[in-house]
């Protein structure tokens, strides 16, 4: 069957990200905001497909263009349920429409916590910060790293990988880092000492 028989894109202008919607009638409670990711160092990329059942997100993917067919069938993982035919399919679409994505760079750009996970986790931190009696200083809270290692396990963000949860707050631009690090080095009292530095 005809690709557009499951699915349809958005329109055919070049941009950051297209939403793709379903065409038949049992696959109109879904749609996918996609968008193509660039390494602005090695230059490598990735897929980041945003999966929404009646309007409500359900979760990020991650997924590489040679492994497109594969990767797609992620979306069961996080509740998407298709036919084998309709991953093919939305496969397909996105294959045959690639170049309409223009590229976004950055950094870890196979990070997969979902922006609405981390505006919480920003919140989470922040109560930390004034539970812990954290002082702002130059726009910035220095948090130790055991203090946000037990934050996060003790919350109900444990489910994510600490590590990468550092690392979407940094893409996000919402802690300050040393280059190619996820954490602040700080000198105290002559020792070196690591924090996340998060932004005020």
């Amino acid at each position: 069957m005809a690709v557009v028989e499951y699915w349809k894109i958005d329109n055919e202008k070049e941009k950051n990200e297209h939403t793709i919607t379903g065409k038949e009638v049992d696959l109109q409670v879904f749609s996918f905001v996609v968008k193509r990711m660039k390494d602005q160092y090695t230059y490598q990329e990735v897929l980041k497909i945003t999966a929404y059942y009646k309007g409500n997100e359900y979760g990020t993917i991650v997924a590489k263009m040679q492994n497109l067919d594969q990767d797609i069938k992620q979306l069961a993982n996080i509740g998407i349920f298709l036919s084998p035919l309709a991953y093919k399919e939305l496969g397909a679409i996105i294959s045959s429409n690639y170049y309409k994505f223009t590229p976004i760079f950055g950094e870890g750009i196979e990070n997969n916590i979902p922006d609405k996970v981390v505006e919480g986790i920003r919140g989470l931190l922040m109560d930390a910060v004034k539970e812990y009696g954290i002082q702002e200083q130059n726009g910035f809270y220095d948090m130790p790293t055991d203090i946000f290692n037990s934050t996060i396990n003790e919350s109900a963000f444990r489910k994510y990988n600490v590590s990468d949860i550092k690392e979407a707050l940094k893409i996000r631009n919402l802690t300050k880092c040393n280059q190619n690090r996820n954490d602040y080095a700080v000198k105290v009292d002559g020792k070196t000492k690591r924090f996340i530095r998060i932004c005020k």
